[in-house]
């Protein structure tokens, strides 16, 4: 189920570890049982340095309306730079 402002979504999430480097995550959200949309994410993590790179590419199709992409690039930020937060602490 969605967050308390949005409990009525759903979504439906298949993960499929590629290798051991890159993750692949298909994702369908609902509303109602209505799809509003479908994303695939890809997510690759390699060494750099004395560190690492995490390389994420997201496509979304919307079948609601375009508003729709600016909540998956909301969402999705705000996960990384809270990754980000966590590898730096």
């Amino acid at each position: 189920t969605g967050p308390k402002e949005a409990p009525d979504y759903t979504t439906t999430g298949h993960f499929h570890l590629v290798t051991p480097n890159f993750l692949s995550m298909s994702e369908v959200l609902t509303i109602g049982g209505e799809i509003l949309s479908v994303s695939l994410c890809g997510q690759e993590i390699a060494a750099l340095g004395s560190g690492s790179r995490l390389t994420v590419t997201l496509q979304v199709t919307s079948l609601a309306e375009p508003e729709l992409f600016d909540d998956y690039a909301g969402g999705w930020s705000s996960a990384l730079d809270s990754l980000a937060a966590l590898a730096a602490a």
